[in-house]
């Protein structure tokens, strides 16, 4: 049914890969597949060039693990800023993915029913539309909505914080100037945490801990 009405099981996808199903690692299956047709392989197997993002003339360099399966370290390694971030904060690990290491393993094979579904027919022509580029950003939102701000007030956080600490994250100097790969980041990580206690207790702290850093840093340039 998945492949009749042409959407891909994206949950299907990271079982193939061997990476958990979740909402992140998800969002980084559906931005791999736009990233497939870029992939530049070299005369090194391990290593590949993927596009920073569809389109892009700017690529990240992943590199392939000789046993990708049934250890626990990462199966890809990206020059991505998102997975050098995951990486130094958290052990490397298989339960993760970027949407780089993801387009390569997809363009290597590595998932049957992303196979199958590319294997579709074209669809029939359609009028285009534009796409809804303000999903991410109404789902960043909606995580701190009526439904969610108690939670969030209960660990000391508000909407306003949130949207501080995600813009310093990022270097902008407003949120209205994040790309569209930086508002899949942020929406899936806070969607993830209204989801779970622990994730939103650590999102959190990460919070509270850019902030605080960079009220440091803003002292010491007053100070200098």
């Amino acid at each position: 049914m998945t492949l009749q009405n042409r959407q891909l099981n994206l949950s299907q996808v990271c079982v193939d890969l061997h990476i958990q199903p979740n909402l992140r690692n998800e969002r980084s299956c559906a931005l791999g597949h736009s990233l497939v047709g870029g992939i530049d392989a070299t005369v090194d197997p391990t290593v590949y060039h993927a596009p920073l993002i569809a389109g892009s003339t700017e690529t990240c360099r992943v590199i392939l693990h000789e046993t990708p399966y049934g250890r626990a370290h990462a199966l890809t390694a990206c020059s991505c800023e998102d997975w050098q971030v995951h990486h130094r904060d958290a052990p490397m690990s298989s339960s993760w993915i970027c949407p780089h290491g993801a387009s390569v393993l997809l363009s290597l094979g590595r998932s049957d029913i992303y196979l199958d579904f590319v294997a579709l027919p074209k669809a029939p022509s359609v009028p285009t539309v534009e796409m809804d580029f303000g999903l991410d950003r109404r789902r960043f939102f909606a995580a701190f909505g009526k439904n969610y701000i108690y939670r969030w007030a209960m660990l000391g956080i508000d909407k306003d914080m949130a949207m501080e600490a995600y813009r310093i994250r990022f270097g902008v100097d407003s949120l209205s100037k994040l790309k569209q790969s930086d508002w899949a980041i942020t929406a899936a990580e806070v969607q993830s945490a209204v989801r779970s206690d622990m994730i939103m207790i650590n999102k959190a702290a990460e919070i509270k801990d850019l902030l605080l850093k960079a009220c440091g840093s803003a002292h010491r340039k007053e100070a200098a």
